[in-house]
């Protein structure tokens, strides 16, 4: 089975029909987003920032 677009009289799309590949691999790439944003978060949530003037006074480099 080759994935459908089913339209309407309008010719707008009302429904699409997948073949099972196609749609296990959409489905893995939305959730490897899922995961790869929450490891962004994660790394986030773990960094500091410092101002330009601290991290010199911190590094002695004045």
């Amino acid at each position: 089975m080759k994935t459908q677009i089913i339209k309407d009289k309008n010719n707008t799309p009302v429904a699409v029909l997948l073949d099972y590949k196609d749609y296990k691999k959409m489905k893995d790439i939305i959730e490897d987003k899922k995961d790869y944003f929450l490891g962004i978060n994660a790394k986030r949530n773990k960094t500091t920032s410092i101002s330009l003037d601290e991290f010199k006074k911190k590094h002695k480099l004045d």
